[in-house]
């Protein structure tokens, strides 16, 4: 808590230095808002609301109603929900690219209360016993030098007040990106890659957090593992939702 200096010295510093928004750079009247964000730019990073299928998050026209798409009435996924904040596009998107793969460190607190209110929008009051990252492998960490969904997850886990482990679930083998594959590709491409700690996540309830949901392979392949290694439940939670042609 600021002393009565402390709130003098944080107005004065306040008149010289300006809050300025983190995404448009404008210099923001009183104070940002929470997101570190302008007024103006906060409308542009709302969660979705519209229609949607609860299993997949696939997007459907704002207007429409929440329901199971076909391939998840057809076949129930994995998890026991699913939880995302906006479709993959505009800004929400712009700003993953620039964290993950620019260097915008500065964006992380932002997409961690992101995060958080995809979280209460989807999953809350479901209370997690651990939060597990979708794992990126050795060679591609030291590549990029952190996994992004380990950092996004934080958030939530400091928020939830509870554990976040990096090694509840791994990657134990190397493979090409997903992005770019086409879906068949992606299924094989997470195929046996991943293997989970029995002695942390077994009985336990499990929040698995990633930035970007396409075909779900990924996400299923991990929950799969969980599972196996006797998790409880597994839900989901993601950043963004990509947007199907």
């Amino acid at each position: 808590m600021l002393t009565g200096v402390g709130k003098a010295m944080a107005a004065f510093l306040a008149q010289i230095f300006p809050a300025r928004c983190l995404l448009c750079g404008r210099e923001v009247p009183g104070s940002r808002q929470e997101n570190g964000c302008c007024p103006a730019c906060s409308q542009d990073l709302r969660p979705y609301r519209g229609g949607h299928c609860p299993g997949c998050g696939l997007l459907f026209a704002p207007d429409d109603p929440v329901s199971l798409c076909l391939e998840c009435r057809l076949k129930s996924r994995p998890w026991k929900e699913f939880g995302f904040f906006g479709p993959y596009q505009g800004v929400l998107r712009d700003v993953i690219l620039k964290y993950k793969f620019q260097g915008g460190f500065g964006y992380a607190h932002l997409l961690q209360t992101l995060l958080l209110q995809a979280y209460a929008l989807h999953l809350s009051p479901f209370a997690p016993d651990l939060i597990l990252p979708v794992p990126i492998h050795p060679a591609r960490l030291a590549a990029r030098g952190f996994n992004q969904s380990l950092e996004l997850g934080r958030g939530a886990a400091k928020y939830l007040g509870v554990d976040i482990s990096s090694r509840g679930v791994v990657r134990c083998r190397h493979t090409p990106a997903q992005a770019g594959l086409p879906r068949k590709e992606r299924l094989k491409n997470v195929q046996g890659v991943f293997a989970a700690d029995k002695s942390l996540v077994q009985d336990k309830r499990i929040l698995v957090v990633d930035d970007i949901y396409t075909t779900g392979a990924t996400m299923a392949a991990c929950t799969r593992v969980l599972q196996k290694s006797g998790a409880k439940e597994v839900r989901v939670l993601v950043l963004a939702r990509a947007v199907e042609a």
